[in-house]
């Protein structure tokens, strides 16, 4: 296996002047072993990653070692009406986020 797929929920996401953004309470609740697999699981809010407070997921795909590389991002909001995830533009400000390591 060369990369995985780590799936991160976190609070909420507010933009503060000089200073990282306020993401409230962040968890990373598993990981797959192939991309699609990680999506379909934010996508369908597979076990209710939402718990009510997770307004946002992000999906990181991470190459294997110490420090783990961050290939790619993919950023999502929760759409309380469908009680699902819908895939958002990458949040820039969280750039520098990885969820393990």
């Amino acid at each position: 296996m060369d990369k995985i797929y780590t799936v991160t929920t976190f609070e909420k996401f507010e933009k503060r002047e000089n200073f990282f953004p306020e993401t409230g309470y962040v968890r990373t609740i598993g990981w797959y072993p192939e991309e699609e697999m990680a999506r379909n699981s934010v996508l369908r809010n597979a076990c209710d990653m939402n718990e009510t407070i997770y307004e946002y997921a992000m999906i990181e795909e991470l190459e294997g070692g110490l420090y783990p590389n961050v290939v790619r991002k993919w950023f999502f909001k929760f759409n309380r009406p469908t009680r699902t995830y819908e895939e958002i533009e990458e949040i820039k400000e969280l750039k520098g986020l990885v969820s393990i390591g």
